[in-house]
Parts: C-alpha cells; structure tokens; sequence
C-alpha cells in the first residue's frame, strides 16, 4: 500500500520540513517548545493560549495526513 521508498529533498525529515515541500501551510508556525510556554501561560489562567495549542495540534495532523496520503497516493 505504501512506496517502498521515499526520500524527500529537505534538510530533515521533521514534519514540518516535509509538510511544507508537500505544500500544507500552517496557519501559525510554532514550535514544540512553544506548545509548551503556551501551555503554562494556560495553566496561568490565559484561555486563549488554550485554543492556540488546539490550533497548532490541529495544523500536525492535518500536516501528517498530507504526508500519509502522498505515501500511499502519490498525491
């Protein structure tokens, strides 16, 4: 089901090097270790960082399932 082999023309393999040469574009670009400030400011009280953390989630799956369908569809 899926290409016996792939190698992408990027400096790594993380997903956002390979998301962004597949063409998927995160609304806002973070890091990991953003999550995690954003995350204690939550834990402060601040809601909205809450919903930034979804959206940076949200953006890595949809980023994951770019590159898992041009595994298995060339697409």
């Amino acid at each position: 089901l899926l290409r016996k082999s792939v190698v992408f023309p990027t400096t790594s393999y993380s997903l956002k090097d390979i998301g962004k040469y597949l063409g998927f574009r995160w609304r806002d670009v973070g890091s990991a270790k953003d999550s995690i400030v954003l995350y204690l400011d939550y834990l402060k009280g601040n809601p909205q960082s809450l919903e930034k953390i979804v959206q940076y989630n949200e953006d890595d799956c949809l980023a994951l399932k770019r590159v898992k369908d041009f595994l298995v569809w060339g697409t």
